[in-house]
């Protein structure tokens, strides 16, 4: 499947539900993949709250919740690694 038909099928169904995917949210996801050493799963557990606060807002015309949970999930989960390298680092 192409990268241009996905594209097209995801538009296609943002526009059958009437809901357009949070922007906030796909940044927070995508920071929480690249996370730089801590400073992105920072930004992402930022950027993810105010997502879920942006969707809450919009009274249903955004979507994205489950994106934004997930990228605070493994944001969390990327702090928590940094942290417990960085303890056998030191104490090393």
């Amino acid at each position: 499947m192409t990268e241009d038909r996905r594209d097209r099928e995801s538009r296609a169904r943002s526009e059958a539900s009437g809901r357009e995917m949070n922007e906030m949210a796909l940044i927070s996801l995508a920071l929480s993949i690249f996370w730089v050493f801590g400073f992105g799963s920072v930004a992402a557990i930022w950027l993810g709250r105010k997502a879920l606060r942006e969707i809450d807002a919009s009274e249903g015309k955004e979507s994205g919740r489950a994106m934004a949970w997930t990228a605070i999930g493994a944001s969390a989960f990327g702090l928590t690694g940094t942290a417990m390298v960085a303890a056998v680092w030191v104490a090393s």
